[in-house]
């Protein structure tokens, strides 16, 4: 056999080989690069809605290998990466002022006075914990670099976007995309036989073309004297960057927290996702579901015998004069069943274990007394709202004639309670000694 020959033979030996080799090392080996070649395939190219951008930003690494405990989120942290903030050594004072979302890791156990810390640093009190030992804060540079000088703070990381979407909205786009694809195929399929014709670049461009309208909801971080404005000019961003990007859409801030979105397509919706993601001001981003409302049916149900009549309510038993007290996961106070235009922030304070604070009642806002939080909440409602939804079945009532009021006790005044799961054990003790 001759040399060239012999050469031939052995590569032809040696390439499967090397092939069977990289594919297992894709597969077995380092997770971290192989989450980056799957993150990579589908992203979506949009533009950057960040005022600043860190220039040089350290090394990033999976969720698994942080330091402690691992994080545990609905939005599936395993598959995010963590990128920890840069110094801003060469940061101007205006890069600084802007406010983003950190997740701070902190140190097992937590230190204490670790909340009280990080809550001072919360731009507009927003500061969610996380377990394990992390918490989510909107800060601006700052407060970041004052974050760090806490001996208890291990690092700050900048909020990775894919823990800001709804793993529903994620399986939703998912669907919609394939459904999309489904049609077109067939759509082709039809015009031109049983064999497929290859598309065109124009045919290309428009192939997940979907005519049905996709709506969510966008929520927000807010706070500061400028957050009407603010929030205003982001709207406005958000609109003339779907123009740029062909993308049509309705966009509405329906409460200084939460923003609706519409847009046409099913491509349309990964892009409009994936853009409105970038936002530091985003905190969640979830489906838009159709609610059904049932208090009609359940206060007839609760107060006669056959539901068909409010005998309650028609001895004038409404709630007047009583204020019930609620643990859960917060409330919506500019919720327009709970909305007081001249007191638009009732009273609030953090709650202290053993401690009363009476300067957090203020009986002028008419329906709820006080807003108290544990250190590890805020003063927002969670990501669902249930909270506001049973704050609402209880004493929910607005101040439009024209709006029926269908809480059970609709001139009752709320005492609400913010708390998260790892408050449980020291919430008892805390209600049995705390009266309005």
């Amino acid at each position: 056999m001759s040399d060239q020959a012999t050469c031939i033979y052995v590569l032809r030996l040696l390439i499967p080989v090397c092939l069977l080799l990289a594919l297992s090392v894709f597969i077995a080996g380092p997770s971290t690069w192989r989450t980056q070649v799957l993150q990579t395939v589908g992203t979506v190219n949009v533009p950057n809605l960040h005022k600043f951008t860190h220039s040089s930003r350290a090394p990033s690494a999976p969720a698994r290998t942080l330091i402690g405990r691992p994080i545990l989120s609905r939005a599936e942290p395993r598959l995010s990466f963590f990128r920890p903030v840069p110094t801003y050594e060469h940061a101007s004072e205006n890069d600084l002022r802007i406010v983003s979302q950190y997740l701070v890791r902190v140190e097992f156990p937590t230190p204490i006075g670790m909340s009280s810390y990080l809550s001072d640093l919360a731009n507009g009190g927003f500061m969610q914990y996380l377990p394990h030992d992390a918490f989510v804060v909107a800060m601006d540079g700052f407060s970041v670099q004052k974050a760090r000088k806490h001996s208890g703070v291990v690092d700050v990381y900048e909020m990775p976007t894919r823990m800001k979407i709804d793993p529903n909205l994620m399986q939703y786009m998912a669907t919609a995309l394939s459904t999309s694809k489904a049609e077109q195929i067939a759509k082709r399929h039809d015009a031109s036989g049983p064999t497929l014709a290859t598309p065109s670049q124009n045919e290309h461009k428009g192939r997940w073309h979907n005519p049905h309208v996709y709506t969510f909801y966008a929520m927000l971080v807010y706070g500061g004297a400028r957050w009407a404005q603010d929030a205003n000019q982001m709207t406005v961003q958000w609109h003339d960057a779907f123009t740029q990007m062909k993308i049509s859409a309705n966009i509405e801030l329906v409460s200084p927290g939460k923003v609706l979105v519409q847009v046409t397509g099913a491509l349309a919706l990964k892009q409009a996702v994936a853009l409105i993601a970038q936002h530091p001001r985003v905190r969640w981003i979830e489906p838009y579901k159709e609610v059904t409302l049932r208090n009609r049916d359940g206060a007839l149900a609760i107060q006669s015998p056959d539901a068909n009549s409010h005998i309650v309510w028609q001895h004038g038993i409404l709630g007047a004069g009583e204020i019930i007290g609620v643990a859960d996961t917060g409330i919506d106070y500019d919720n327009c069943f709970f909305n007081d235009v001249a007191t638009p922030i009732p009273a609030q304070c953090v709650a202290v274990p053993g401690a009363q604070s009476p300067n957090c009642i203020n009986h002028a806002h008419r329906k709820i007394v006080s807003y108290r939080r544990f250190p590890s909440s805020d003063f927002q409602d969670y990501r669902g709202g249930h909270g506001t939804h049973v704050v609402g079945s209880i004493a929910g009532c607005t101040t439009n004639a024209d709006t029926p009021a269908l809480a059970f006790a609709q001139q009752v005044m709320i005492a609400i309670f913010s708390r998260v799961v790892s408050d449980f054990p020291v919430f008892h003790a805390f209600m049995c000694k705390y009266t309005v």
